[in-house]
């Protein structure tokens, strides 16, 4: 600086050059402001949404939030009445000592899984379907094996017996149900046991698994899973 400013001079050149200098601060220090207000907004949010358990919404996500509470609510009580009402079943075959089982009888014949087992009230016979594409007839107190039905193509999903006559409906994967009459008159005739028993019975049941339905449903397009015999059905 030359010795000839006087010091108005002086002072007059440094305010220009820190000028400059001056508003960039200013400008940075509004910025560092605007920042810190909306940092402490933020914050405060946060703290509200971590106090509830939930996260911060906006107005339309509040709405639809609350117009789908009373389902959640009506949700969440059918799942707790579901599940102590299970836990009360399974309780009670827990804490029961008075639970007892044991094999009565087998039933041995099919040469493929059996999917459906019925009853017959007039007699003590039972019925078998399986999916080695037959039904069996069955004495009940005896394990014989009385007749095969093996009229199906497909494998015999379900069975059912009429309510009054000697009559069995079956349901297939054929796409078909038969209504055909079974035998009860040969009760203990004929045995089936297991081996090579089960196939000498397989082939003393010939003679009965020819038998014809008497009734053969086939609209259906694709297979039926199950059947049922009413009283008024069939005459």
């Amino acid at each position: 600086i030359e010795s000839s400013l006087t010091s108005e001079e002086i002072k007059s050149r440094v305010s220009d050059l820190f000028a400059p200098l001056t508003r960039e601060f200013e400008r940075l220090y509004a910025e560092n402001i605007s920042l810190r207000d909306k940092v402490s907004e933020l914050s405060e949010k946060l703290r509200i949404g971590s106090g509830d358990g939930e996260q911060v919404e906006s107005e339309p996500q509040r709405q639809k939030s609350a117009a789908n509470k009373p389902g959640r609510q009506l949700s969440q009580k059918i799942k707790t009445t579901y599940k102590a009402g299970t836990s009360k079943i399974v309780s009670s075959f827990k804490n029961s000592s008075n639970l007892d089982s044991r094999v009565v009888r087998d039933f041995v014949g099919h040469v493929d899984g059996v999917w459906d087992v019925a009853c017959f009230g007039k007699q003590p016979i039972i019925g078998t379907a399986s999916a080695d594409r037959t039904a069996r007839i069955w004495c009940a107190e005896t394990g014989t094996c009385l007749m095969e039905y093996s009229m199906h193509t497909g494998s015999v999903n379900s069975i059912r017996f009429h309510p009054e006559k000697v009559l069995a409906c079956t349901a297939s994967g054929d796409t078909s149900v038969h209504v055909w009459e079974f035998i009860t008159s040969d009760l203990g005739a004929k045995t089936v046991s297991s081996g090579d028993e089960a196939q000498e019975g397989a082939e003393s049941l010939e003679s009965s698994s020819s038998v014809e339905p008497k009734l053969k449903l086939a609209e259906h397009n694709s297979v039926v899973i199950a059947a049922d015999c009413f009283v008024t059905a069939i005459n």
